[in-house]
């Protein structure tokens, strides 16, 4: 049911990477940093390339990934023994949250990332029912997967162990089982004595190991292909750092902002399983069903890592990065149904449980379809923009553009000209850096020798401007940074401003250059 719902509501737009994305599947190119993406990619649209065309293809590829990842929740949910209700209503929850929707509907990473992460956590939590060398095994596959389908998966690594862990010598849980001997064995992955030694040498090689990799340069790494992902972890890693080094980080309120920006409407109803999840850890659970309440806190926990950092990252990207936390919300969820369906006893109380089970899901469903019409709405699809944009530049031109999906389809339908996502630039900086930053992104490229030609920009940037506006100070935005860009370009009387409008109706400010005019403030 998912994959059909994604499948009929393509997007029909590109978003974020999906330009490159195309490109790359259709020409077979290099490894991707993400790494699985292309092999799997490409071996989908060779084998229904041709029937449903590239584009299509991928759009399949995508939905295909969302509606396994929600099985493999449901499967989940079955393993832990919750029951019908509770696995329909938060698969369905599941399936029809705004980001599941959207990226079953785009050529992005998203979708296998989703699926990817679903599929660790199966195996995580499946080693707690194997031993030793095995339990290992299986919490090594499943850190492998989560990494390949997508690096933000290096936040999942410490959910994935505590997933596999074992509860505890002694104690209850589904990961103590009884000998023909009945002398109690503890499964799950844990480290006795015997092993400490071997933990001791794993920690010390690999910090040996990451400090030697982040002193070599990515080019390097360039002659290894196949490591690419590996070596654009250590590269976006240390980016991070550094960029927490020189720019502080978001405050409380900015990061509470992205919270709700990426998580909360992004996944709609499924954030609810944060309460659920709280709640599930307060209640009285069956006596029989210690496991729900180790899951509960295992997966509770197994959040907080993304949760604290991508908030300081400032990527925004429609919650795709919170894709991965989906499937441990949705369980949650079933975990708290499956008490409430329990203690429900009268046919009554089952049946007003079931209605508003109903009721959450078309509401869900809703915030879903209304999200999707919103985004097709809001822009023309970046690649027709590309393609009518690039005829009014020349070689030798720079321009500032609004999203990343704009950024990246402009710069493969041009050659020789400069393109930015400075919307992106913003977004990566807190709140109180933002006007600086755009003051000197466009004194850099008004003094950019390697592009002396005109620079651009997307009117997107400076919505609602009005060609009167580009001398007179009529409007004002809420973000400060908008103000500052409008008010700079201004400050240059040599250099000629003019709104410029392609057949399409696509807005641009051109402000001319001049050799001889002055590029200072």
């Amino acid at each position: 049911m998912a994959f059909v719902f994604a499948l009929v509501f393509p997007m029909d737009r590109a978003f974020s990477d999906t330009s490159i994305l195309y490109e790359r599947v259709q020409a077979n190119a290099a490894p991707y940093y993400n790494v699985a993406y292309l092999p799997l990619a490409e071996l989908f649209a060779k084998v229904f390339g041709s029937s449903l065309g590239l584009e299509r293809a991928l759009t399949t590829f995508s939905a295909l990934c969302i509606g396994g990842g929600v099985a493999l929740t449901a499967r989940l949910a079955r393993r832990l023994g919750l029951g019908t209700l509770a696995i329909a209503t938060s698969s369905l929850l599941l399936a029809a949250a705004p980001a599941t929707l959207f990226f079953g509907g785009v050529i992005e990473v998203h979708g296998l990332q989703f699926l990817g992460a679903i599929l660790a956590i199966n195996i995580a939590w499946s080693a707690r029912s194997t031993r030793g060398q095995e339990a290992w095994l299986r919490l090594g596959i499943a850190a492998l997967l989560a990494l390949v389908t997508h690096l933000s998966h290096l936040l999942l690594l410490p959910g994935l162990v505590l997933l596999a862990w074992r509860q505890g010598t002694g104690q209850a849980g589904d990961q103590e089982q009884a000998s023909p001997d009945n002398i109690r064995v503890t499964t799950g992955c844990y480290f006795g004595r015997r092993g400490l030694p071997f933990l001791v040498i794993f920690l010390v090689a690999g910090t040996i190991a990451t400090v030697s990799l982040i002193g070599t340069g990515y080019d390097t790494w360039s002659k290894w292909p196949s490591l690419q992902w590996l070596s654009t972890l250590i590269l976006f890693g240390r980016m991070f750092l550094d960029g927490l080094l020189e720019r502080g980080f978001y405050s409380l309120d900015e990061s509470g902002l992205y919270l709700v920006h990426e998580l909360l409407f992004p996944l709609g109803l499924v954030t609810a399983g944060f309460l659920c999840g709280i709640m599930a850890l307060r209640s009285r659970l069956n006596g029989s069903e210690p496991v729900l309440r180790i899951f509960a806190a295992r997966a509770l926990v197994a959040t907080i890592p993304a949760l604290v950092i991508l908030p300081q990252g400032g990527v925004l990207e429609r919650g795709g990065y919170f894709m991965s936390m989906a499937p441990l919300l949705a369980l949650l969820i079933a975990v708290a149904l499956h008490t409430a369906w329990s203690a429900a006893r009268t046919q009554s109380r089952r049946s007003l449980l079931l209605a508003s089970c109903t009721a959450l899901v078309a509401i869900q469903a809703n915030l879903a379809l209304s999200a999707r019409s919103d985004f097709r709405a809001a822009a023309p699809d970046a690649r027709v923009w590309a393609m009518e944009v690039a005829q009014q530049l020349r070689p030798g031109d720079k321009i500032f553009v609004s999203d990343l999906a704009r950024n990246l389809a402009l710069t493969m339908a041009t050659e020789g000209v400069y393109v930015r996502d400075l919307k992106r630039d913003l977004d990566l900086v807190p709140r109180r850096l933002r006007s600086n930053t755009a003051k000197r992104r466009l004194v850099e490229r008004l003094q950019d020798k390697a592009f002396p030609g005109d620079l651009w920009l997307d009117k997107a940037l400076l919505p609602g401007l009005r060609l009167g506006d580009l001398t007179q100070a009529d409007t004002t935005w809420p973000e400060d940074w908008r103000n500052t860009l409008l008010r700079l370009i201004k400050l240059y009387p040599d250099l000629p401003l003019n709104l410029v409008e392609t057949p399409s109706g696509f807005s641009l400010i051109k402000i001319q250059f001049r050799p001889d005019a002055s590029t200072e403030l």
